[in-house]
């Protein structure tokens, strides 16, 4: 209950203890005074049944700019709404970061209002932008009643990304000889053959295959395989991280996909499923599959750390971690990995005891300290 409801409580036992002690005319002015307009002001608490709410967000904006919003109210009663209280909630569900407001309008009949709202993040990632409650009042603030109003929208607050210079170690791709093709879709591996088809225009001269273009007279062209296997996996484990790390992985990862995939390699990503607690892969074949993959890793929720994997067909692994896991020197047999670790935990870079590569980096200057990896 309400100070205010309290305090007309308290004037409207004052005031018909005076009538009863009184009982004349101004005593009696005095109590419908102070409870006819209270009371017929309840008869706005039945409007706001067929009220609805839309939001607008841009598609996506910049780290550290101000996410502009505009929420849009629809009464669709007749009845005017003289106080309306709508609260809402603007989450970054990678980081887990939290931003609320409020907002307090009038409505007439059929009447229509639309409330600006801002918000800023400055960690990437997909925010979702929710309402949490709604409720309406009276005139003088004395009665409220909940109403259901509910709807989400997204936006995307992006990375910055940068661009790593990675250079993988020939030792690294070996298990990549022994890997099996798509039997549906070309790539660039040129060791295995997908078709041979007539060249056209635009096509890779380094694909014609001479031979067969003087023997048929017509200017035929290899299409290469597309591995189905990669012989790279790329881990994002940012359990146990401040959201200020979770943005420097995230980001970290991110510019590794797009590097890595600008230079022809095919590869997998791995990371946390929040529900299960299982690892989920997912393959990189060719450059398209770049930016699904990176909208899928912002729109990860927190997680718990990455589950030890055993044996696995990798050639290389770099793992971009907020811990040091302890299983990674046992991830597969004799491959090459490396641990990219904040520097805040004071672990020494080089190579472990374990056999595994140690990369150091702070949250503040990573696009710098990591601009080349030999990995």
């Amino acid at each position: 209950m309400s100070r205010r409801t309290i305090a007309w409580l308290l004037l409207l036992g004052t005031a018909g203890s005076l009538y009863l002690f009184e009982n004349n005319a101004g005593t009696l002015s005095v109590l419908l005074c102070a409870a006819l307009p209270p009371l017929l002001g309840l008869v706005f608490l039945a409007a706001g049944g067929k009220t609805a709410a839309e939001a607008v967000l841009p598609g996506t904006v910049e780290k550290g700019r101000e996410i502009t919003g505009k929420l849009s109210v629809q009464n669709g009663g007749w009845l005017p709404i003289p106080n309306l209280q709508i609260s809402w909630t603007c989450r970054n569900e990678h980081t887990g970061q939290t931003l609320s407001g409020t907002h307090t309008l009038s409505l007439g009949p059929r009447g229509r209002a639309e409330l600006p709202f801002q918000a800023v993040f400055h960690q990437c990632g997909r925010v979702r932008f929710a309402l949490t409650g709604a409720e309406t009042g009276d005139l003088f603030g004395l009665f409220h009643r909940r109403l259901t109003l509910t709807g989400s929208w997204e936006t995307t607050v992006l990375p910055e990304l940068f661009a790593p210079e990675v250079r993988l170690l020939a030792v690294d791709m070996a298990a990549a000889e022994s890997q099996n093709d798509s039997q549906t879709r070309p790539g660039g591996d040129p060791g295995e053959i997908f078709a041979i088809r007539e060249y056209v225009p635009g096509d890779p001269v380094r694909q014609i295959h001479w031979k067969l273009s003087e023997k048929t007279g017509k200017t035929m062209l290899r299409q290469f395989g597309l591995p189905i296997v990669a012989p790279l996996l790329l881990i994002f484990d940012p359990a146990g991280g401040d959201p200020t790390v979770t943005d420097a992985l995230t980001e970290i990862v991110c510019s590794l996909i797009e590097a890595l995939s600008a230079q022809g390699v095919a590869f997998d990503v791995a990371w946390t499923d929040g529900e299960t607690g299982e690892a989920v892969v997912e393959p990189v074949l060719t450059p398209e599959d770049a930016g699904p993959l990176m909208g899928r890793i912002l729109a990860l929720p927190p997680a718990g750390p990455f589950p030890a994997m055993g044996a696995c067909p990798y050639a290389h692994v770099i793992a971009a971690a907020a811990q040091a896991p302890a299983w990674l020197g046992r991830i597969n047999g004799g491959g090459r990995i490396n641990v990219l670790l904040p520097r805040a935990l004071g672990m020494a870079e080089g190579r472990q005891q374990d056999g595994t590569i140690l990369f150091t980096f702070s949250p503040e200057d990573y696009p710098r300290e990591l601009a080349r990896m030999e990995v």
